[in-house]
C-alpha cells in the first residue's frame, strides 16, 4: 500500500537558548557520519505530538517542553520511498543521551548557531539534506 497520510516525524528542537538539537548517526549508503533532526516513524493509532515526544526521548534523551509548530506532511524522498514526514518545530530541555537501541548508533548533539554555521562551511556532505535546508535558513536568513 502506497502511505496516504504521515508515516514518521523530524523533530526540529532547539533549547530555550536556541541551540539546535541534532543527532549524528553513521550511514551507510554514504559510508559516513552524518547530521540530522531527530526522525522516526509514527506509531499505529499514535498522535503526531506523541510519536514526536517518543521519538525524540529514544534518540536524544531530551524532552519536548512545547510544540511550536507542525508543518505540513511531506514526501520525503519521492524517487525512493512512500514516507510522508511532518516536521515538528519543538522547544527541548535535558540531559543528552544517545540510544537503547542497540541497532541504532546515535549520538546527540547541542549546537549553537555558531557551530551550525561554521559545520554549514566546512561539511555540507555530512547533513541530510531536510537538516541542511532548515539549518540553512534558521542560521543565515533572518
Amino acid at each position: 500500500d502506497i502511505a496516504t497520510s504521515p508515516t514518521a516525524v523530524e523533530v526540529i528542537g532547539r533549547f530555550a537558548n536556541g541551540d539546535f538539537l541534532l543527532i549524528r548517526e553513521f550511514r551507510y549508503p554514504v559510508n559516513r557520519f552524518c547530521y540530522s533532526f531527530p526522525t522516526g516513524m509514527i506509531d499505529k493509532h499514535e498522535r503526531v505530538e506523541d510519536a514526536a515526544r517518543r521519538e525524540l526521548f529514544e534518540e536524544t534523551g531530551a524532552r519536548i517542553v512545547s510544540i511550536d509548530r507542525l508543518l505540513p506532511p511531506g514526501v520525503f524522498a519521492a524517487g525512493l520511498c512512500d514516507e510522508i514526514i511532518i516536521p515538528v518545530y519543538a522547544t527541548v530541555e535535558g540531559d543528552l543521551r544517545g540510544s537503547e537501541d542497540p541497532v541504532e548508533e546515535i549520538i546527540p548533539c547541542r549546537m549553537s548557531p555558531e557551530d551550525i554555521r561554521t559545520l554549514l562551511e566546512e561539511d555540507t556532505l555530512s547533513i541530510t539534506l531536510s537538516c541542511l535546508l532548515v539549518l540553512t535558513t534558521l542560521c543565515y536568513l533572518k
